[in-house]
């Protein structure tokens, strides 16, 4: 029996997240922490500029502070 992939539900994005941006970032997440369930958010909120991250930003803060 061949493993399946994990495929990963996104959410819908926020149209203040660059989508590209949102892509590249949740690459470098999922490869520095694989299974942080904070990811998918943390890469949304870091896609949105600064003034537009408001309580998300605590996504970021909990990737950030993630540790294996």
């Amino acid at each position: 029996m061949t493993e399946q992939p994990k495929i990963r539900c996104i959410p819908h994005i926020s149209h203040y997240a660059d989508p590209t941006e949102f892509h590249k970032i949740l690459g470098e997440l999922d490869e520095k922490k694989p299974n942080c369930p904070h990811n998918v958010d943390a890469a949304e909120t870091l896609a949105k500029p600064p003034e537009r991250r408001g309580w998300q930003q605590v996504y970021a803060d909990a990737v950030e502070q993630w540790d294996e």
